[in-house]
């Protein structure tokens, strides 16, 4: 498993930096770079009238890969088309041109999907400020007049025109136009932003697994808890983490959890469909061990998913199952293993913090959790 964890090694460091060409270049490369034009996009501008739009993006790409995954509530929603009959300027959508005449949408979905539903009657306004009047009212139920003032309003849009031929170079100027527009706002997480900026199949796997794998998601929700990250993302993230935290502690690199992530998933993206599929077996075969062991209580405390346990369950495990240890020695008992599990974390409780984030206190605790299987349920 050395070369499948291996991306923060020096040497992939040095193939990276050669790779994208930061270093090494003349004032006169770059003024050449500049003039060519190289990395400069087209644009266009259009209005499309709000009675219009659900015929206008029909065939339109509403939900690309890098879109953020999360739903505007009803009151965010009302006061858009609020916006809209107090004629208050509503930023611009920024679409894709992905191939000629066919569009995606880079930012702009949810103010597109917000009015479409309300033309449907989808849902009742709330928490209006300006037109209180019009709380509780679908669009069937507006006064005639206000129909048409919403009617009437248009949406602004900027095209980024598609105009090279070059795929590579037309899919970077897209990430890097959607991380643009997004790293301002305050509700873009961070792996949104990875997932927008960082495409190829090591993310799509990554995301995959997040969203699909039931070992996965079943110790995730185990304790019938709700949440909205899938929504956001942060399975994926902790699929990321596995994998980011094991290269980087195989490299022996001590960075904060941000630019861990950051950066594992920037050297992955360069990675091809092979290696991605690789690191989908392993995670697998890992999440099958561990369920063996644990069931669905594997990554949990008193029902509660904790991230400094799945970071500590994963990264043991596969620790163990890369030297080969056997571990169809252990009873695959759930109930008691997790009970000593547990146990054993509020015994050690001064090492098993979630308070300390560090890769050293992650390294550490994975130690302490390795003996811990050796010892009390493999019987070394």
């Amino acid at each position: 498993m050395t070369e499948l964890f291996n991306l923060f090694s020096k040497d992939s460091k040095n193939k990276e930096i050669k790779k994208t060409g930061f270093v090494g270049h003349s004032d006169e490369q770059m003024i050449t770079k500049l003039n060519s034009g190289e990395f400069n996009l087209v644009l266009d501008n259009a209005r499309y009238p709000l009675n219009s739009l659900t015929s206008i993006f029909q065939d339109y790409n509403l939900e690309p890969e890098y879109q953020r995954q999360y739903i505007w509530d009803v009151q965010r929603k009302s006061r858009l088309i609020e916006s809209f009959v107090a004629n208050i300027p509503v930023p611009p959508i920024f679409l894709y041109e992905s191939d000629y005449n066919k569009y995606e949408v880079m930012d702009g979905l949810q103010r597109i999907s917000t009015i479409i539903e309300y033309f449907n009657n989808k849902f009742e306004l709330k928490g209006l400020e300006l037109w209180p009047e019009l709380n509780g009212k679908t669009f069937a139920e507006l006064l005639p007049d206000f129909q048409s003032a919403i009617k009437r309003r248009y949406l602004s849009a900027i095209i980024v025109v598609k105009e090279s031929n070059n795929k590579k170079q037309a899919d970077l100027l897209k990430t890097y136009t959607f991380e643009r527009l997004n790293t301002g706002g305050i509700n873009l997480s961070a792996q949104e932003i990875r997932n927008a900026v960082y495409l190829g199949p090591v993310n799509d796997v990554i995301n995959d697994i997040g969203h699909k794998n039931d070992l996965f998601l079943q110790m995730y929700n185990f304790g019938n808890k709700t949440s909205d990250m899938v929504d956001r993302l942060q399975t994926s993230e902790l699929v990321l983490r596995f994998f980011a935290y094991k290269d980087a502690l195989n490299n022996h690199v001590d960075h904060g959890t941000k630019k861990v992530l950051d950066e594992y998933t920037k050297r992955a993206s360069i990675k091809n469909d092979e290696f991605a599929e690789q690191l989908r077996k392993y995670f697998e075969s890992v999440i099958t061990i561990i369920n063996n062991f644990f069931g669905e209580g594997a990554f949990s405390r008193k029902n509660k998913f904790e991230k400094m346990i799945f970071d500590t369950v994963m990264l043991g495990i596969s620790d163990l199952y890369d030297d080969d240890v056997d571990l169809t020695k252990c009873k695959y008992d759930s109930i008691r293993n997790n009970e000593l599990k547990n146990k054993y974390l509020m015994d050690q409780k001064r090492y098993f913090n979630g308070k300390y984030t560090s890769l050293s206190k992650v390294n550490q605790r994975v130690k302490l959790f390795k003996s811990f299987i050796c010892n009390e349920l493999l019987g070394n």
